[in-house]
């Protein structure tokens, strides 16, 4: 209630991460009129991570601590897909079809935590935290292995023809997909004697398993850490193509989507629970497009999308964060969000690689889904998904793409047509209608949506002699990283990311068949902060502002090396 400092922990990290993939495709052409293709891809990384964390546990009570977290994480995809593309007959009817199936799996075999705490800042003499159940607030191990296989398939038909003197393609087609999913977790905590001082590897060893000891209990729920789920789509499609005169255009059809998901988790106390709904939804669109002159468009569009929650922001299963000092819970009652897209843009090309672009937006969200605290959640802080009833965002873009030719021809140094500046800025207006039950603060944009994205850069490219090289600049405005519950907190306001200027440079050199490549990352590597305003000012105060997280970034310098056979 009197917000002073609490916690505060500094944390090192330390990172391996492996790596792999491979792919391999096949087309086959039958005359000319018949192609087949095979692709086939497989991905596989691996994160190994350490986390050493020192400081203060709780103001409170005086109490400090050292603690660290070891996870490694495997994930693998397989994907392999078959497709055809046939010329049907001389009208230039054409079917494609595609068949796909894809095979995720990740696996975590062993998040240890281990923690000590003790008074004053002598971590030799911190005993050993032991005897909690809550795996966040003490010593345990966890387990989690998820797999999941997706098989899809398409058909889409086109057909051109004229109608009077339009210019007409008709488009038809069916998708059907269907994703099984398996989630399985357990995880323990360490009980035993209180007061054990020393290192984890005598504390947790073998020989220290006994009666005077400690020993591992087992606190998994298997309705709440276990999931299974599975969703089927089915949709189809119609479409049209129209030219009208030569100066008008209009892409317009609809899509028919059925959806069905059913997964098996738990409710708020822990207990069994079934999740079965289907979802059935039309999706219009209209794409109109005004060709004024050779070198410049207006173009207009209209249309219905959806946002479906994943199956792990359904499943009420908790996982702890261990740089995040939080829990992240799936929440059962999430709806699906309903976004209808309203665009008008006007488009200049002064020369080939040249733009200049105006647009403006409208999207209006029904029951978006944002990440924001758990307020039923006491033990230890937790994030979670949420509906709000409505959203509305608004604004425009602004895109521009400049040659330095005319340098070139004020100088004669051809030098310059290498050269490109291109830049583009969008301004976003963001508000939110609010359910009656919202603990949210009433005066805010959704969550995640910046006020403003900024992108520039600068690009050389001399083919002749192989050089290039890049230099780009990015910031996103100040966004709501994690909603809070400011209704029922004195200090649960919300979480923003505070802005950065990010820049990153690549050059490259083609030798013959070689090209080499180096790229820095984020030269200036300023910290990502996340910070609630206490005085209620937009620009973050590290003296008068909670500082919530802080992570030093670190610049990244990547050289690769390729050969192309011929």
């Amino acid at each position: 209630d009197d917000n002073n400092l609490d916690q505060f922990f500094t944390d090192n990290l330390y990172t391996n991460n492996i790596s792999m993939g491979a792919l391999l495709n096949f087309a086959y052409k039958f005359k000319t009129k018949h192609t087949v293709t095979i692709k086939n891809l497989f991905n596989q990384n691996s994160d190994d991570i350490t986390t050493i964390r020192t400081g203060l546990a709780s103001g409170e009570n005086g109490l400090y601590a050292k603690s660290s977290s070891n996870i490694y994480s495997q994930n693998r995809i397989f994907s392999s897909q078959i497709a055809g593309d046939h010329l049907l007959n001389e009208k230039k009817h054409k079917l494609n079809w595609v068949l796909n199936a894809g095979n995720i799996f990740r696996y975590m075999p062993d998040y240890r935590i281990v923690s000590y705490a003790g008074e004053g800042d002598n971590p030799e003499a911190y005993t050993l935290a032991v005897n909690n159940n809550q795996f966040s607030a003490s010593t345990g191990r966890f387990y989690s292995e998820m797999t999941e296989m997706i098989i899809s398939g398409a058909v889409n038909y086109m057909a051109p023809f004229k109608f009077k003197s339009t210019k007409n393609e008709f488009k038809a087609g069916v998708f059907l997909q269907d994703r099984n999913r398996k989630f399985n977790s357990r995880y323990f905590t360490y009980q035993g004697s209180a007061g054990i001082t020393g290192t984890p590897e005598v504390n947790l060893g073998e020989d220290n398993i006994k009666e005077n000891g400690v020993y591992m209990v087992e606190q998994s729920s298997p309705a709440r850490d276990n999931y299974d789920a599975r969703a089927s789509l089915s949709a189809g499609y119609l479409m049209m193509d129209t030219r009208l005169l030569k100066d008008f255009r209009f892409v317009y059809g609809v899509r028919y989507e059925n959806y069905h998901q059913k997964i098996n988790t738990a409710d708020g106390s822990n207990l069994p629970l079934v999740i079965d709904s289907t979802f059935s939804n039309f999706f219009p669109s209209l794409n109109f497009t005004y060709s004024v002159n050779e070198k410049s468009n207006l173009r207009l569009s209209a249309g219905k999308t959806i946002n479906r929650p994943e199956f792990r922001e359904l499943a009420a299963f908790p996982f702890y964060n261990f740089n995040l000092n939080s829990n992240i819970a799936g929440n059962p009652l999430l709806k699906p969000a309903i976004i209808w897209n309203y665009d008008a843009r006007w488009e200049l090309f002064p020369k080939t690689s040249e733009v200049i672009s105006v647009g403006a937006f409208y999207k209006k969200i029904i029951n978006p889904i944002e990440m924001g605290i758990d307020v039923t959640q006491v033990a230890i802080r937790t994030f979670g998904y949420d509906n709000q009833k409505s959203a509305n965002n608004y604004g425009i873009e602004l895109e521009y793409r400049k040659s330095f030719d005319f340098i070139a021809k004020a100088t004669g140094k051809k030098i310059w047509q290498n050269f490109l500046f291109y830049t583009n800025l969008t301004l976003i207006k963001s508000t939110i209608t609010f359910n009656d039950n919202s603990s949210a603060s009433n005066d805010r944009p959704l969550q995640g949506q910046s006020p403003y994205v900024l992108n520039s850069g600068l690009q050389y490219n001399d083919a002749a002699e192989g050089w290039g090289f890049s230099f780009s600049y990015n910031k996103i405005g100040r966004r709501i990283a994690y909603v809070g519950a400011p209704k029922q907190a004195k200090f649960g306001l919300d979480i923003y990311e505070n802005p950065r200027d990010v820049i990153d440079l690549q050059i490259t050199k083609t030798v013959q068949n070689w090209d080499f490549k180096i790229t820095a990352g984020d030269l200036l590597a300023q910290d990502l902060v996340y910070y609630q305003g206490i005085d209620g000012g937009k620009k973050y105060d590290s003296t008068a502002d909670n500082t919530i997280f802080k992570f030093k970034m670190g610049q990244t310098i990547t050289a690769g090396i390729s050969y192309k056979f011929h």
